[in-house]
């Protein structure tokens, strides 16, 4: 349980980073 709470947690970071990179590049 721990670790799959781990790996969303390591997701939903990766997925934020996405995004901020996507705003930036559309600014």
């Amino acid at each position: 349980m721990l670790k799959r709470l781990h790996l969303s947690r390591r997701t939903f970071l990766k997925a934020s980073a996405i995004g901020v990179a996507g705003l930036l590049g559309y600014w």
